[in-house]
């Protein structure tokens, strides 16, 4: 983690990490109509950080998005091996 502003001004610094705060909203999870399972999560995580030049950022990052043809995180859907093959992609969710 580097200090977007210190990086900008050519700058070095300690970046420290201040409080987090987390949404916490439940989304039901659902078999699509392709019988693929689906984990939905609109959740996000806001934490504060202070460099050693003074600076204040705060960065905020969701949950990884599951894949909509086989439900892994690792990968975006339009990467998954399986998206040829909606079969496939079932079955393969099915053995996990």
């Amino acid at each position: 983690m580097k200090c977007p502003e210190c990086e900008k001004q050519g700058l070095k610094s300690i970046v420290f990490e201040g409080p987090s705060w987390s949404t916490c909203v439940f989304s039901e999870p659902y078999y699509g109509e392709n019988g693929i399972y689906h984990r939905p999560d609109h959740n996000k995580t806001s934490t504060n950080y202070r460099c050693s030049n003074g600076h204040l950022f705060e960065v905020e990052c969701g949950a990884p998005k599951p894949c909509d043809f086989c439900g892994e995180t690792t990968h975006a859907t339009k990467n998954c091996p399986h998206a040829v093959d909606l079969k496939a992609a079932h079955e393969y969710q099915m053995t996990r």
